[in-house]
C-alpha cells in the first residue's frame, strides 16, 4: 500500500510562467518510514512558442528525486507536458494537469531522510515555457542547468510550494504466525527496559544489512 509524500492536491494561489531557463524545480519532503519511492507526480502545463501568436508546445521533462544536498538519486523516463495555445495571462488553474510517471528504478529510502522531488526539463529561452501552480506559503528549490537532470546544489529558494509529490511503498516486515508468514502490524525493540516501536528495520542478505522489500 503506497502513501503519498509532498503536495498531492493542486496548489491554487498563483500560476507562475517559467521561460524554461530555471528548468529544475524541487519540493523538499521528509520520508516518514523506510521503503521505496516508485513514482512521482506534479501539477504543471506545457507552454508556448512566443515568437508570434501562442502555439501549443509540449515541454519535454523528467521527474527527478534529488538528495537534500542536490545529488540526482533517481529519475523517470522522458515525459512531455502537453502544451497550451493560450497567452500566459489567459492560463487558469483549470488548465493545469496532474502528470505522473514511474521512476526507471525504485529508490530505496530511509526513515527521516530528506529528499527533493520535482521536475527537470528542456531549456529554450522564450521559445519554450511551462506553467506551475504554486501555493500561498512554504517554498521550493529551483535552478538552471544546461544538461538535465543535473545537480540542485546551490539552488535558489522560491517562496511558494509546488504541487510535486512522491509515492512511497513502506518496507514490509513479515513474521511467522500459525505456520504462515504474515505482515507484521508493528515491530518493537527493547530499550531502557521498555518495548518501544522500532524507528527502522533491516534484514541481513548476502552479508549486508538492507531494507526489507
Amino acid at each position: 500500500m503506497s502513501e503519498t509524500l509532498g503536495n498531492y492536491n493542486r496548489p491554487s494561489s498563483a500560476i507562475i510562467t517559467i521561460y524554461a531557463n530555471y528548468n529544475q524545480r524541487g519540493q523538499l519532503v521528509t520520508v516518514p518510514s523506510s521503503g521505496r519511492i516508485t513514482r512521482l507526480g506534479c501539477w504543471l502545463r506545457g507552454g508556448q512558442d512566443e515568437g508570434q501568436a501562442p502555439i501549443a508546445v509540449d515541454w519535454p521533462f523528467r521527474f527527478v528525486v534529488w538528495s537534500a544536498a542536490g545529488t540526482v538519486l533517481a529519475q523517470s523516463a522522458l515525459q512531455a507536458a502537453p502544451g497550451t495555445d493560450k497567452y500566459a495571462e489567459q492560463v487558469t488553474f483549470s488548465d493545469m494537469l496532474r502528470l505522473e510517471a514511474d521512476l526507471t528504478s525504485p529508490l530505496t529510502v530511509a526513515a527521516d531522510q530528506q529528499i527533493l522531488v520535482g521536475v527537470a526539463g528542456a531549456t529554450g529561452g522564450a521559445d519554450i515555457t511551462y506553467f506551475l501552480p504554486v501555493g500561498p506559503s512554504g517554498s521550493h528549490k529551483y535552478k538552471s542547468v544546461s544538461s538535465w537532470p543535473g545537480s540542485m546544489s546551490g539552488a535558489s529558494t522560491y517562496g511558494h510550494y509546488i504541487g510535486a509529490y512522491a509515492f512511497l511503498e513502506p518496507a514490509v516486515v513479515r513474521v511467522r504466525r500459525g505456520g504462515e508468514w504474515v505482515e507484521a502490524e508493528a515491530v518493537y525493540v527493547r530499550r531502557s527496559g521498555a518495548w518501544v516501536p522500532a524507528e527502522s528495520v533491516q534484514v541481513r542478505r548476502s552479508g549486508e544489512w538492507t531494507d526489507p522489500e
